[in-house]
């Protein structure tokens, strides 16, 4: 978001002549490997006790989270998103809003407060000329139901009345519908102008019963499924409250966040690498977006990268067979890139495909701000998670199990935390070092 407001019988013959190859191989297997730096008391400490599961679903367009708003439930499609700082849905006053998605009916609802209290507001996204949609809303508080069971305590929201595109552009700016099949977002943003309008904050102060808790964190996780171009089908699972044991790999890699970028969320991006193509992206900031399936780049640095795939035409079209070997670099850790979350069939035939690494549009704000967002194609290999206090913000990612990160351990010098099996190697092997060796009974 922008705004412009991790006992043995030893024989002494055997032994000595042994012991000399295990320490020179023990030394070898250091010298190849990435220093293990581990810290599960930190990450034990940040990944939170309990969690609600939150199925996240493939829309038309964006991925979604199914809510209940207001009394009785009016369910709506919520494209999620951390570039966004609210919970916005589309009011029936909102004329064109959405396409193929309810709209909130105002009326219908006997737990609704609404406000004057009016939002003029921008974030980025893949619209129009300037990658971004302008929101017009107003400030209100409601019941929200889903697998969250928080049904006592009105949360902020807001209404939204109108939807444009191009907002501040010379050419102007026109009105236009919500993604396809939504009917707003479920920001995971932290607007810092006050906190308590978004959502993670917000259950962070006050439980669903409506006390004041008496946690001093959050925690949300992502489990994010591979790349499916079937609506309605699972698109993952969001960990509402904490990380459960199982769905990461290894300690994570803890990162201060850009808090005036990407909702508040933005992360640093050093490098991209396709084959032999290394990109330079340090003057960009990432943001990892669990609503989107794409990549999404400034345009020179997108095709930098496919000029070093054979046959590809940007993200326009891709040879289904290309064999893509990509890495990013992360706050200086590497992690792999799926071939198979790269290459997205166009037709059912299999014949032709897209490239799942998009260009923003040429002199769009997204591109003048350096925007790298990461969205299912990269998210489907990791496990991250966004932990807040009212005094911290991070970002975590750890490797993820049956994945191309499963053993996260890859650093590029710096602070950091990698794999607790790697780390199990190394005790062992000391161990082994230390030990007599057994040799054959005479």
């Amino acid at each position: 978001m922008f705004r412009f407001e991790t006992i043995l019988d030893s024989g002494q013959p055997s032994q000595s002549i042994a012991m000399p190859l295990l320490s020179q191989l023990f030394l070898l297997f250091l010298v190849i490997i990435p220093q293990v730096l581990a810290d599960a008391a930190t990450d034990a400490s940040r990944l939170g006790s309990f969690y609600t599961a939150l199925d996240l679903y493939r829309g038309s367009a964006t991925n979604i989270l199914v809510v209940g708003i207001g009394t009785p439930p009016q369910d709506v499609n919520l494209t999620v998103s951390t570039n966004v700082d609210f919970i916005m849905v589309a009011a029936d006053s909102c004329n064109g809003c959405t396409n193929g998605a309810a709209e909130f009916l105002t009326d219908d609802s006997s737990s609704l407060t609404a406000t004057q209290q009016a939002l003029s507001y921008t974030t980025t996204y893949p619209a129009g000329s300037l990658d971004t949609l302008h929101l017009t809303a107003n400030f209100a508080s409601e019941i929200l139901t889903d697998a969250r069971q928080d049904v006592n305590n009105e949360r902020t929201i807001t209404l939204i009345s109108s939807v444009q595109d191009n907002f501040g552009a010379a050419t102007g700016s026109s009105d236009i519908a919500l993604p396809s099949g939504t009917s707003g977002f479920w920001g995971l943003g932290v607007y810092q102008v006050n906190k308590g309008y978004s959502i993670i904050p917000s259950v962070l102060a006050v439980t669903g019963e409506g006390a004041p808790s008496s946690a001093t964190n959050y925690t949300v996780g992502f489990d994010i499924a591979n790349y499916s171009s079937v609506d309605g089908s699972q698109a993952g699972t969001i960990h509402w409250g904490g990380a459960p044991t199982g769905s990461y790999e290894g300690n994570f890699n803890w990162i201060n966040p850009n808090t005036t970028v990407a909702g508040s969320w933005g992360i640093p991006v050093n490098t991209i690498r396709v084959g032999h193509a290394v990109v330079d992206t340090s003057t960009l900031y990432g943001s990892l977006d669990p609503g989107f399936d794409a990549i999404y780049l400034p345009t020179t640095f997108a095709e930098t990268l496919f000029a070093a795939v054979p046959g590809a035409s940007r993200d326009l079209n891709l040879p289904c067979d290309a064999n893509i070997s990509m890495e990013i670099t992360i706050s200086g850790y590497q992690y792999n890139v799926a071939n198979a979350q790269l290459i997205q069939p166009r037709d059912q035939a299999g014949q032709t495909c897209w490239g799942a690494v998009v260009a923003w549009q040429n002199g769009s704000v997204t591109e003048t701000l350096g925007e790298i967002r990461l969205g299912t194609p990269f998210m489907s290999d990791i496990y991250s998670v966004l932990f807040y206090s009212p005094s911290e913000q991070l970002v975590g990612i750890a490797g993820k199990p049956n994945s191309v990160n499963a053993l996260n351990v890859n650093s590029a010098g710096g602070p950091g935390h990698a794999n607790k099996a790697l780390a199990r190697i190394c005790e062992f092997l000391v161990t082994l070092q230390r030990l007599p060796l057994i040799s054959p009974r005479q």
